[in-house]
């Protein structure tokens, strides 16, 4: 019997196939190496342990062949962890991603995010200190990619004891990390995301060299956006795919934005171990297609009647693709997913992942403990969520009132969002950073509960 997935935090909805994730699907230890010792990185499925742990025997070789510590002199082992620190850090001469708003009370999403990845990456190397053998013969060419050292670090590595192969091995292995830390950045849930590195011509996370730069600068200036999250995120696991698209499907997993398990507005995208569309271990690539475009078919709410019915129970709903078999759509081709539903008293839906994006993207919130949501509320409608969602087209409110929908399931909520006219939707519940709004007439509130 085949597995199936649900989507965390959305109930039973069903998000197809479930795939067992793995530890790591190369062997964990020491590299084989050539002949003339030169590193290299095994191709393989990895979680970001496994990298850290993979690449481990670049800085462990440079411990070997530095040898023992002089009597009276700080631990060499102390000196390197210290410079990878003050690399993954946010702020300093040798940050490789300086974050201005690190300090700020309500840091923005991505800065967040750089913290906790480099503050796990930090920890996962020192996990593996000690754990993984130093090969005291590794070489390996390693380009300069304007790494600053910490100035103890520079010191050591230039020292009698040190030698170009040494400083080559540790800045290696710090490109590798900082390469790591800014391919996992894209993933609200990076721990779990399987890794899918096979090129062999740009070792292990190098494949992002080609992004990188861009990409640290749009975070820098503020810029990045989901987009650029979705290509970045293809680097480490389906290079193949084509720019765009909102997620997509590789051999080991689903790659979807994170907004919609936690109904609040997020650049960041979640890894699911989970196919949608069977496709073998061809790549999917989700976008938008028609979403995006204006439905023909609108229905303005005026014409629906007020309904104080009991909410109709969901009782069936998955995100499924327009083709499901691997015969039913061209292999490479785009996808567009949509979030169905059956009701209890038998109304169904079907509604575009992409208009539930947009839809999320410019909702706003409120905290229904706050009085001003109730400013125009004796001119108000009350719709049953399962009569809104049975309606063919686009809804949209056009007179002063102010349209009330009950739906304590999350997944009608998402239907909810992605069904009603965009920009015209409150959301009960304010995610930090967001102000109460005064709600006002002729817009569509959605109520949990």
């Amino acid at each position: 019997m085949t597995a199936t997935y649900q989507a965390p935090g959305l109930g039973g909805l069903f998000l197809g196939r479930a795939i067992k994730p793995v530890r790591c699907e190369v062997q964990v230890g020491p590299a084989p190496y050539n002949q003339s010792s030169n590193w290299n990185f095994r191709p393989g499925i990895y979680t970001a342990k496994d990298v850290v742990r993979e690449i481990a025997v670049l800085f462990e070789s440079v411990i070997v062949q530095l040898g023992p510590d002089p009597p009276g002199t700080p631990s060499t082992r102390s000196i390197l962890m210290d410079g990878l620190r003050s690399s993954l850090s946010h702020e300093g001469r040798e940050a490789t991603l300086l974050l201005s708003d690190w300090k700020s009370a309500e840091p923005c999403e991505i800065t967040k995010q750089a913290l906790r990845v480099g503050g796990a990456l930090y920890s996962y190397a020192s996990e593996v200190n000690h754990k993984v053998q130093g090969d005291p013969h590794l070489t390996v060419y390693s380009p300069c990619e304007g790494h600053k050292w910490i100035p103890p670090a520079g010191r050591l590595l230039r020292s009698a004891r040190s030698s170009p192969i040494l400083m080559m091995l540790y800045n290696e292995w710090l490109h590798q990390m900082t390469c790591l830390r800014d391919g996992l950045l894209p993933y609200a849930n990076f721990e779990e995301v399987q890794l899918n590195l096979q090129d062999t011509s740009a070792r292990g996370t190098r494949p992002l060299e080609e992004i990188r730069e861009n990409f640290v600068l749009k975070i820098r200036g503020g810029s990045a956006n989901r987009a650029d999250f979705v290509d970045v995120a293809k680097v480490f696991t389906a290079p193949s795919l084509p720019s765009g698209g909102y997620g997509f499907q590789y051999q080991k997993g689903t790659v979807l934005p994170q907004s919609l398990f936690s109904e609040g507005r997020s650049s960041l995208l979640r890894y699911i171990p989970t196919a949608l569309v069977e496709a073998g271990n061809e790549p999917v690539l989700f976008d938008f297609g028609s979403d995006l475009l204006t439905s023909s078919e609108t229905i303005d709410t005026s014409s629906l009647a007020s309904s104080s019915a009991a909410p109709s129970r969901l009782i069936e709903t998955a995100i499924t693709a327009e083709g499901t078999r691997r015969d039913s759509f061209e292999i490479g081709a785009s996808q567009q997913l949509k979030l169905i539903g059956t009701f209890e008293k038998g109304q169904s839906f079907a509604v575009g992942i992409g208009r539930i994006l947009r839809g999320l993207d410019q909702a706003r919130h409120f905290d229904l403990s706050d009085e001003k949501w109730l400013t125009g509320k004796k001119d108000s409608g009350f719709h049953e969520a399962s009569e809104i969602l049975s309606v063919k087209g686009t809804l949209s409110q056009t007179k002063p009132v102010l349209i009330v929908v009950h739906a304590s399931d999350p997944v009608v909520r998402l239907a909810l969002i992605g069904k009603l006219e965009p920009g015209s939707v409150y959301l009960d519940g304010a995610p930090d950073g967001f102000d109460t709004p005064s709600i006002q007439k002729g817009r569509f509130v959605i109520v949990k509960g």
